[in-house]
């Protein structure tokens, strides 16, 4: 998100539970601080629901949560009754995801460049969005496990007031 000042970039971050470090929520809150930047809104899925919906999305190997991965959509998604499907994505997941898809900083900062509407004022401010009503606009996101950060709502999630 420093490399791309554009204001209708949007950003939410899930935090999940992936670690056998325990102690995931206090870990989540921990790693937001790592992340100050008034477009990312950052949420923790206790139950790694957003992990499990998007490893099936990706076609993930059974089992594995999608975690560590960067999902960018374009302005026109909304989440509605099933997940969207992202128009790009990358990974930190070594063997386990495609290795054309490993995480490359400057490609997923074309593609998300690319998707960013081409004109200001349609997109909500991160703080006027109410949990279950996704409206990425140009989003890059990423699920983080505890331990990594940047991502995107999930439904039923908590907060964290910062």
């Amino acid at each position: 998100m420093e490399r791309i000042s554009d204001p209708n970039l949007r950003a939410y971050i899930v935090w999940l539970p992936v670690l056998p470090s325990g102690a995931h929520e206090a870990a989540a809150q921990r790693e937001t601080k790592r992340i100050r930047d008034n477009r990312a809104v950052q949420f923790f899925d206790a139950e790694a629901r957003v992990g499990k919906v998007y490893s099936s999305i990706l076609h993930l190997p059974s089992g594995l949560p999608a975690w560590d991965v960067y999902l960018v959509f374009g302005a026109e998604v909304r989440w509605e009754s099933n997940p969207p499907v992202p128009a790009y994505w990358m990974h930190q997941l070594g063997r386990a995801g495609p290795p054309e898809l490993r995480l490359d900083g400057e490609q997923l900062e074309r593609v998300v460049r690319s998707l960013l509407p081409k004109t200001a004022g349609a997109i909500p401010s991160p703080g006027s969005l109410r949990p279950g009503a996704l409206s990425p606009k140009g989003v890059g996101v990423k699920t983080a496990g505890s331990g990594s950060g940047h991502a995107f709502q999930a439904r039923r999630t908590q907060r964290f007031v910062a």
